[in-house]
C-alpha cells in the first residue's frame, strides 16, 4: 500500500520537539522522550498539513486516548507551551 502522505521534514521535527521541550503537550510526560510522537491536529486525511501550527507532541498514552475517542480535539489541540509550562488556550498559533 503506497501513500502520498508528505513526510515531516527533519527541521520541522526538531523545531517542534524543542518548542514542546521534549514533553507531551497534554500531560507533560518527559521520562523517556524517545517515545514521544507527533500528532496532526487536523488529520492529513481531511486536509491537514505538516505546518507547525497543525502539529503537537504527545506521549503514546495521550495519542492513543485521542485516537480511541476518549479524548477529543478540545483536549488535544488547545494546549500550548508558555514560559511557565503548558497551559490551555482558546487559540492556536505558530510558535
Amino acid at each position: 500500500m503506497s501513500s502520498d502522505r508528505e513526510l515531516i521534514d527533519k527541521e520541522t521535527k526538531e523545531h517542534l520537539f524543542e518548542y514542546y521541550e521534549y514533553k507531551c503537550a497534554r500531560c507533560g510526560y518527559d521520562d523517556f522522550p524517545q517515545i514521544l510522537q507527533i500528532h496532526h491536529v487536523v488529520p492529513v486525511s481531511i486536509g491537514g498539513n505538516n505546518a507547525i501550527s497543525n502539529l503537537i507532541i504527545l506521549c503514546p498514552n495521550c495519542h492513543r486516548l485521542y485516537h480511541s475517542g476518549i479524548l477529543d480535539m478540545v483536549d488535544i489541540r488547545l494546549y500550548q507551551r508558555s514560559e511557565k509550562g503548558f497551559y490551555l488556550t482558546t487559540k492556536w498559533s505558530d510558535p
